[in-house]
Formats: structure tokens, C-alpha cells, sequence
């Protein structure tokens, strides 16, 4: 008889990321232990399909690039890593002095982007400091704040829904 055991990897995360990285499927989900730092100049790539589960306080912090593209049939998702989650349960995806790139016509070239993606139970799904991005079709619910926008330039925010968090968007600059 053959027996066929598959044990589900898990990839653990933190610190800083100083140079091109990227979460792919076969080391999914991603847990975020304690803060990441995405280094100016780097880039973390995240492939559609992947989960990455926060633990409780933790934030992932863009200074770099952040390329989270997924497939409206396979997102990438941002939730807690707690066994009950609940809305706060981890800070937030934090861009700071990102910028992304648009040609006449408004279409996509390079830089930040999140795209098919979901964040729920952060206390805030997105903070927006000093920072230029592109958002679009991604679900952001279950969060204490779904955008904190700081201070944003030359983004383009489409297509995305809003559920169940406590404020859609705040302004705290």
C-alpha cells in the first residue's frame, strides 16, 4: 500500500530585508514574528497564492518596494497569525517613502503595488506615510483602520472593498 503523508511548510520572518526577496508559494504561509523592515532600495516580491500571518503587534514596514500581485482567483493574504483572530491583532503594512510609477494613460510600470490582495485584523490594514502607491482589488476588512493616510502622492486606489472595520480610512497627518 502507499501512504502519502504532506506536512504544510511554514516560513518564519522578521528583521530586515536588505536585498530583492521573495515569498513564494512553496514557503507559505509566511509568519511575521516579530517587525520587518523592507530596506529602501530592495524589494519584497510576494506571489499570488501566499498567506502571510502577522503575530500580534507586529508590523511589516516598506521603505523599499513592496510587489504583492495576486490573481482574483488566488489573493494573497495578510490576516493574524492568532488561533482566534480578531480585528488589531497585529499593526499594520507600513509604507514609508515608497513610490511607484504610471505611464500617461495611468497604467502600472514598477514600484509599490498591492494588488488581489486581502488584509483583515491589523489595527490598521495600511498606513501611508510620505508614500506614492498602487491599490487595486484588494478586500480590506475586519481592521481597526482599513487605510491611516499620513501622507500619500500620485496613487491610484481602485476597485477595492471595504468590510467591517471599525474606520474605512482616517487622515492623521
Amino acid at each position: 500500500a502507499l501512504f502519502v503523508t504532506s506536512i504544510h511548510s511554514q516560513t518564519n520572518v522578521s528583521g530586515v530585508i536588505s536585498q530583492n526577496t521573495v515569498w513564494d508559494l512553496s514557503g507559505s504561509p509566511f509568519i511575521v514574528t516579530e517587525n520587518i523592515l523592507v530596506q529602501t532600495g530592495s524589494t519584497l516580491t510576494i506571489e499570488a497564492g501566499v498567506t502571510v500571518k502577522v503575530d500580534s503587534g507586529v508590523y511589516i514596514k516598506v521603505e523599499g518596494t513592496i510587489i504583492a500581485i495576486g490573481e482574483s482567483s488566488n489573493k494573497i493574504t495578510f490576516s493574524s497569525n492568532s488561533l482566534n483572530p480578531s480585528i488589531g491583532d497585529w499593526d499594520k503594512i507600513w509604507l514609508s517613502n515608497t513610490s511607484v510609477s504610471f505611464d500617461n494613460s495611468d497604467n502600472y510600470i514598477s514600484g509599490t503595488v498591492i494588488s488581489n490582495c486581502v488584509i483583515s485584523q491589523a489595527n490598521e490594514g495600511l498606513r501611508i506615510d510620505d508614500s506614492s502607491f498602487y491599490l487595486e482589488n484588494t478586500e480590506i476588512t475586519n481592521n481597526m483602520i482599513g487605510i491611516n493616510f499620513r501622507k500619500v502622492n500620485n496613487s491610484i486606489i481602485k476597485g477595492n472593498s471595504f468590510n467591517n472595520n471599525i474606520e474605512g480610512t482616517s487622515t492623521s497627518a
